[in-house]
This record gives C-alpha cells, sequence and structure tokens, in this order.
C-alpha cells in the first residue's frame, strides 16, 4: 500500500553501503523512518541527494509489520539545508529536530507542530535585514507554544492574554509576521514554555 505526504528530514544515517535512512516528520504520519534505496548515489538515475531540513513529497511503502517505510518516489519541496551554513542558526534547528524526534509520535499526526517547524527553518535561511524576520527568542517560544497547543497541555488563558496567545500560535502556523512585543516578552514566554514542558516530563 502506498501513501503520499511531505517529510522533513531531522536526521539521517548511511545503511549498508549505498542506501540511506532518513528519520524525521511529516504533516499526516507524525514521526517517520523512511528507508531510501540507493540514496547516497547523487546522480540522474538515483533519488536526489537528501540532507538535514530538506523538504520532500514522499511516496512510500507502508507495511504493517514493519516501522520503517520503504521510499518509492522522492521529491525535493524545499531546501533549507542551507541553515548549516550558519552554525548558531544550524544547532538551534538542531535542537528543534532533537525535540521533535523525541517527542513526536509515529502514526500521530502533527500538523501545527510540523507546519510550525517547517516555517522556523524556513526563518533561519532568511537574511537578516528581512523585515519581521524572527528572533531566536520569538522562533522557540512560538514554535514550543504550537506543540504545547496542539498537545494539549497549553492552560486555557481568558481576555487579551488568550487573544494574544492564538495570535502567536496562528502567525507560527502560518509563517506570518509574530505579532509585535518587546525582546524581553517573547524571552519570558519561552521560560513559561519551558516550564510547562518540564511540569509534564517533556525534555528540551
Amino acid at each position: 500500500m502506498f501513501n503520499q505526504t511531505s517529510f522533513i528530514v531531522l536526521k539521517k544515517e548511511p545503511y549498508q553501503d549505498a542506501h540511506l535512512l532518513l528519520y524525521g516528520i511529516s504533516p499526516d504520519f507524525g514521526k517517520m523512518s523512511l528507508l531510501v534505496y540507493n540514496g547516497r548515489k547523487a546522480d540522474k538515475n538515483h533519488f536526489p541527494q537528501a540532507d538535514l531540513f530538506q523538504e520532500f513529497e514522499v511516496t512510500f511503502d507502508k507495511k504493517d509489520n514493519s516501522d520503517i517505510f520503504t521510499v518509492k518516489e522522492l521529491d525535493l519541496r524545499t531546501d533549507l539545508s542551507s541553515i548549516a551554513e550558519n552554525l548558531l542558526n544550524f544547532k538551534f534547528a538542531g535542537r528543534i529536530a532533537q525535540f521533535l524526534l523525541a517527542h513526536t509520535e509515529s502514526d500521530l499526526p502533527f500538523p501545527f507542530t510540523y507546519d510550525a517547524a517547517r516555517n522556523v527553518f524556513l526563518q533561519l535561511i532568511l537574511p537578516p535585514d528581512t523585515p519581521g524576520k524572527w528572533t531566536l527568542d520569538e522562533a522557540a517560544a512560538s514554535f514550543k507554544l504550537c506543540y504545547l497547543y496542539e498537545a494539549g497541555l497549553l492552560p486555557e488563558f481568558e481576555g487579551k492574554v488568550a487573544e494574544l496567545m492564538e495570535n502567536i500560535i496562528s502567525a507560527v502556523i502560518e509563517g506570518a509576521v509574530l505579532p509585535v512585543q518587546s525582546e524581553s516578552y517573547y524571552k519570558k514566554l519561552n521560560e513559561y514554555c519551558n516550564s510547562l514542558l518540564e511540569y509534564h516530563n517533556i525534555s528540551r
């Protein structure tokens, strides 16, 4: 049975001489492990070279008796691999990748968190002078807020605070400009999200 979904590469490992194991997330199937035959060969006769933080449209064979799915088609959708050109951004993206691999499950869709991660990665490759570009504090706080919301771990807010939280979550999912707040606000929001994650025994 073949399935198709978007997929962001968060980790990769060589397998035997020419093959590649890819670990990442999709909006439809949650955390996924993919086997790409001849995935280590970058030429026109094989699949495109897969690198960290690239987004693919993938067709795969989903068998009930295996946690690793065999890739049938792999089409590059968004190339985010240039994140690696900036060490600070690469480390930041790596922390998000580790978080997602640790705290998402197979066959448990997390479409909002997928979009939030994708948009954070997109922000990391924007030129520094791009209007509305998110700071790392803004990116971290909004991503964690979205994850907590989708996981059902975010407390109920009221009034203007509830409206602001909804606007931040909507912005990170849509890749829009985040609500304008002071730099210290997003730092405090990030700390608040960290405290919620720790309360629920979710490592960050």
